[in-house]
């Protein structure tokens, strides 16, 4: 009787704890998706949002300045767009972005150093919203299980971040939930940079294959 009982428990705790990880699993969803939400906002107040810039002729420089180094496709304008595309609510295919600007045969360092600057500073912002800001809507979400949270996170956000650059992947919204769950920036920085410079290490013996095969294909 006693062994059938202490089986009873064990069998309703594991319940208990396989419901408490998919509602966990569910909470961090529901976290992408305001993230998501501000970027498709975003999409649709671009012209609100310039409108604003505008009124601001020393900030209207800057802004007309960085938009035309991008327009130009100068070094400066591989920054810019690798900084400013690394932004949870601003997309630019780095992917592409690399490929087009190896077509251009500008420096190789260059274009990799740049690249890679822009990027991390990029991520690191979104790190850091997620560290000030978003740790209040993650706990206000997830609310009892941030600690859970935070340790699965640790456990397993250095896979995520490696791989989430390495890959074709939405790396921009992951770091700021990276960065809700206090995760050791110095190592977001380095796997940050160690899966960006795999893939553009990749990209580059892309770009030489498709040169090859495809020539007319930049």
């Amino acid at each position: 009787m006693e062994k059938s009982g202490a089986s009873s428990t064990h069998h309703h705790t594991k319940h208990v704890h396989k419901k408490s990880k998919a509602g966990l699993l569910d909470r961090i969803f529901m976290l992408v998706i305001i993230v998501s939400v501000i970027y498709i906002a975003y999409l649709f107040f671009q012209d609100e949002i310039l409108a604003i810039l505008q009124m601001n002729p020393y900030v209207w420089a800057v802004v007309s300045h960085i938009f035309e180094e991008i327009s130009e496709r100068t070094l400066a304008g591989l920054f810019y767009a690798a900084f400013f595309g690394s932004l949870f609510f601003i997309f630019i295919p780095l992917e592409a972005l690399f490929l087009y600007y190896i077509s251009l045969q500008l420096p190789m360092p260059l274009i990799i150093t740049l690249t890679m600057i822009g990027v991390i500073m990029g991520l690191s912002l979104d790190y850091l919203f997620g560290f000030i800001v978003g740790a209040r809507v993650v706990k206000a979400v997830i609310g009892d299980n941030f600690d859970k949270f935070h340790k699965k996170i640790k456990k397993w956000g250095g896979v995520i971040v490696f791989f989430g650059n390495v890959i074709v992947f939405p790396i921009q919204p992951v770091s700021v939930v990276i960065g809700t769950a206090k995760y050791s920036y110095k190592k977001f920085v380095i796997l940050t940079a160690a899966g960006l410079f795999v893939k553009l290490i990749g990209l580059i013996f892309l770009s030489s294959y498709l040169k090859q095969n495809f020539p007319g294909f930049f």
